[in-house]
């Protein structure tokens, strides 16, 4: 592994490392100074004030995020078929990706992921045989349409919580990273309420049992 990777993932102090003569950098320092911010975050060329890097944890990174998704897709792919599988397995899903953590590195999705699904294992209980599982699988896909939209409200959004394992935890106070992952979670955002559109379309054709399904192919 390389010093600049090193840095990117916040196992070294990207100033303590030039000091030490890690890399070298030729050039304007005070133009170098200037962008190392942006680069690294938020840094001091200054020996005695180094800033405390944060390891990455193995369970904070996008690995850990398709895990997270694990509930979600599952309950795309049930629903239909029978909406207490679909929604109280996913229930079990998230509780079982939740306990796997410490309560204090759960973030933003996994606790969402959670709340909705308790809320739809309870309609379920109450109202199931008034709704199709496809109903379901729309609701799943409007709260995750939702879940990604509120999360741009955060100072750290949905992505950010698990991308800034290619960049280190203090990529968290990079302006730029956040602003992009921001803009991320609005695309996502459009495009889970686009899911729940074509599912609701395709309610009334021919493929209504694969409705919830085709939107994830």
């Amino acid at each position: 592994m390389t010093n600049l990777e090193r840095i990117l993932e916040g196992k070294i102090d990207a100033a303590q490392a030039l000091i030490e003569k890690k890399y070298t950098v030729t050039g304007d320092m005070r133009l170098f100074n200037a962008f190392l911010d942006g680069l690294f975050g938020p840094v001091a060329l200054n020996a005695d004030k180094k800033k405390k890097l944060v390891p990455v944890s193995f369970k904070n990174t996008p690995y850990w995020f398709f895990l997270a998704l694990c509930p979600w897709l599952f309950c795309f792919l049930f629903a239909e078929y029978s909406p207490l599988i679909g929604v109280v397995v996913p229930l079990m899903l998230s509780g079982l990706v939740c306990v796997m953590k410490r309560v204090s590195d759960l973030v933003y999705f996994e606790r969402a992921t959670l709340l909705v699904f308790s809320l739809m294992s309870l309609m379920v209980v109450t109202f199931g045989a008034d709704y199709s599982g496809n109903s379901y699988a729309v609701m799943g896909y409007l709260s995750l349409s939702l879940i990604w939209a509120v999360s741009t409200l955060k100072t750290v959004s949905l992505s950010a919580d698990y991308t800034h394992f290619f960049n280190g935890r203090n990529a968290h106070k990079n302006a730029l990273f956040l602003k992009t992952n921001r803009i991320i979670c609005y695309i996502w955002s459009v495009v889970f309420l686009a899911q729940a559109g074509i599912t609701l379309w395709l309610n009334t054709t021919m493929l209504v049992n694969f409705a919830a399904i085709i939107p994830i192919l």
